[in-house]
């Protein structure tokens, strides 16, 4: 307004000038055409005339037009040289407008300035040049209430009375607009004159919509697992960098029998859980603390229902530095699984001190074939000492597996592949394994699936029975059938047709060789004779000796 009533005010000084040299001027050329005529003798000179009262008028005027329009055209050259020296000043200022509208934009996404009467003088910044129905006219003029109306003005306009008493202001600030909730983080502060005189205030919006979608996703997340964290049956804790408890959940509060606020901002020590257990669970945290690494503890404890067995993880939650800043604890109740373990392990051992104290030898291979278990009389029967080492397999070379006629037994023989083939027990298969010292023991393997809830083989178990002393005297007593065999072939050969001599008694053979009696039989049987004389060859061929006997007689 000040530039444009100099401007005014400076062509109403020119034309002022101007007409007053024109009236001086005019009156010079009428005073010197009065009274000396020498314009008339000037102008009949020009055109070859005697000079005359008329062509003194002439001249007079010619003159007089002349001078007009040297001023009119002085009066033009001023008038465009103020046109082009306006027109680069507006050029100037819109530059300036369009810098000073830039900066504005890039220190926000909304940026305004108000006078002292809360009326909007300016409204830049990027969200505004993206909205284009965002105001539908100027908001210059206006106050906050005519702009968003009675609510949001007035929201507005406890921000801007602050910012006018010298206080700067940081509020947040939403709108809806085409349909959508935009958010802002608002920051209004005095805007002072040379003086520091407070003439008005300027406000930047930063546009925080996006983050304050995560950050309603982010709570609602936060919510969710909290509830969830609310209702699990597992205990849940956190400590701070001193050990200090800084949340707990419901299932802890039930378990402890005691209200959690008690429990917030204290340190192990400080409370009356457990109190033989502190120090052992103090040297757990500080542990996680010192290494960052996850730690796991299983151990007794005491709640108002009694003991119960809880494994714990201890879990390292880090900054970005890597530090740990806090760790959160969960703790599983295992105390059903324990007292199943105990049940298990008691069942175990009745099982083992059973297997123990059979007769025969047992074992169980798992089904990658390897022993995982076997008894005492298994062990001395395959002559080793401990047979349920992990490196120990079903089908070990140094068994030397072989048939109990000597044969090498393949692995489809072997009692484990016949179960694991067909999925059902086989009873009686007798084969041989060798000592290291060369014995040979003979064996009488059952076998039978072992499985589980879903008749899926988790193992195999097999019944062993040294059955060397049987068969050693099974093959003694075949061997004995044999002889015995051969010598009654032998002896239905003496019991058929022979030639015999009617004089001697001598026994021919198949060559046609004579021989004795006592020495064909001797022989062809294992019949031994002892020589003796009959009554009736005594008497022939001792007649003395049986004299003497008569006469006695």
């Amino acid at each position: 307004m000040d530039q444009e009533q100099q401007h005014t005010g400076g062509n109403r000084y020119v034309s002022i000038i101007d007409g007053i040299i024109i009236i001086i001027v005019g009156a010079v050329s009428l005073y010197l055409i009065t009274y000396y005529d020498s314009l008339n003798y000037i102008f009949s000179y020009i055109v070859n005339s005697p000079p005359s009262y008329a062509n003194n008028i002439i001249a007079g005027i010619i003159i007089f037009a002349l001078c007009i329009g040297m001023f009119g055209i002085r009066r033009w050259m001023h008038t465009r040289g103020k046109m082009l020296k306006a027109e680069k000043g507006e050029r100037t200022l819109r530059l300036s407008n369009r810098r000073f509208q830039s900066v504005f934009n890039s220190l926000g996404d909304i940026v305004f300035t108000l006078d002292k009467r809360q009326r909007y003088t300016a409204l830049y910044g990027r969200w505004i040049e993206k909205q284009n129905n965002f105001l539908p006219e100027s908001p210059v003029g206006k106050t906050s209430r005519e702009l968003f109306g009675i609510k949001e003005g007035s929201f507005f306009e406890k921000s801007i009375t602050r910012a006018l008493a010298g206080e700067s202001v940081n509020y947040e600030w939403s709108i809806t607009n085409n349909g959508h909730r935009h958010y802002f983080h608002m920051t209004v502060s005095p805007l002072g004159d040379e003086s520091n005189n407070i003439t008005g205030v300027v406000g930047i919006g930063q546009d925080i919509t996006e983050t304050k979608k995560i950050e309603q996703i982010q709570n609602r997340y936060k919510w969710e697992l909290n509830r969830i964290l609310e209702i699990v049956p597992e205990i849940i804790a956190r400590y701070d960098r001193e050990e200090r408890y800084v949340y707990v959940n419901r299932t802890f509060e039930a378990v402890i029998g005691s209200n959690r606020n008690q429990l917030f901002g204290k340190k192990e020590s400080e409370i009356s859980i457990a109190k033989e257990l502190t120090p052992f669970w103090q040297n757990a945290l500080s542990t996680v603390f010192e290494t960052a690494k996850e730690k796991t503890l299983e151990g007794e404890l005491p709640t108002p229902t009694g003991i119960k067995y809880y494994q714990a993880r201890l879990i390292p939650e880090k900054k970005r530095n890597g530090t740990v800043d806090s760790v959160l604890v969960t703790a599983h109740d295992i105390t059903t699984h324990k007292r199943h373990e105990e049940i298990l392990r008691r069942s175990e051992e009745e099982l083992e001190r059973i297997f123990q104290s059979t007769p025969g030898g047992v074992t169980i291979v798992d089904l990658n074939g390897r022993i995982y278990f076997a008894n005492k009389e298994a062990e001395q029967i395959f002559g080793l000492k401990r047979l349920h080492s992990k490196e120990q397999y079903y089908n070990d070379p140094a068994y030397k597996l072989s048939t109990v006629d000597g044969d090498p037994l393949t692995e489809k023989e072997l009692p484990y592949s016949q179960v694991m083939m067909t999925g059902r027990p086989v009873y009686g298969l007798e084969h041989a394994i060798e000592h290291p010292d060369g014995r040979k023991v003979y064996l009488s393997v059952n076998a039978a699936p072992l499985l589980d809830y879903n008749n899926q083989i988790t193992a195999i178990i097999t019944a062993i029975t040294d059955i060397t002393k049987l068969k050693e005297t099974e093959l003694e007593r075949e061997r004995l059938i044999t002889e015995l065999q051969e010598a009654l072939n032998k002896v239905k050969t003496l019991s058929g047709l022979l030639p015999i001599c009617a004089f001697c008694k001598d026994i021919r053979d198949d060559s046609g060789y004579w021989h004795q009696v006592e020495a064909y039989i001797k022989e062809h049987s294992k019949a031994n004779f002892s020589h003796g004389v009959c009554p009736d060859c005594a008497k022939k061929h001792y007649p003395e000796y049986f004299k003497e006997e008569n006469h006695k007689n």
